[in-house]
């Protein structure tokens, strides 16, 4: 699993400098997704909504 995580982590940091197909590619395999999405329900202030979508994005790596 550490070493799964260390090959992320530098097809991210490519993606970061010069991005390619591959790349893109490469994190979509590790479970990566194109769009970002975030319910925002009545009530909900947008600091309380950006926090969890920030934490839910942390959990699926």
């Amino acid at each position: 699993k550490k070493a799964k995580l260390k090959i992320e982590n530098a097809y991210e940091k490519r993606l970061i400098g010069r991005g390619n197909g591959g790349d893109i590619f490469a994190l979509k395999q590790f479970g990566w997704k194109d769009k970002q999405e975030t319910k925002i329900e009545a009530g909900d202030s947008l600091a309380a909504a950006v926090e969890q979508a920030w934490l839910s994005r942390r959990n699926e790596r």
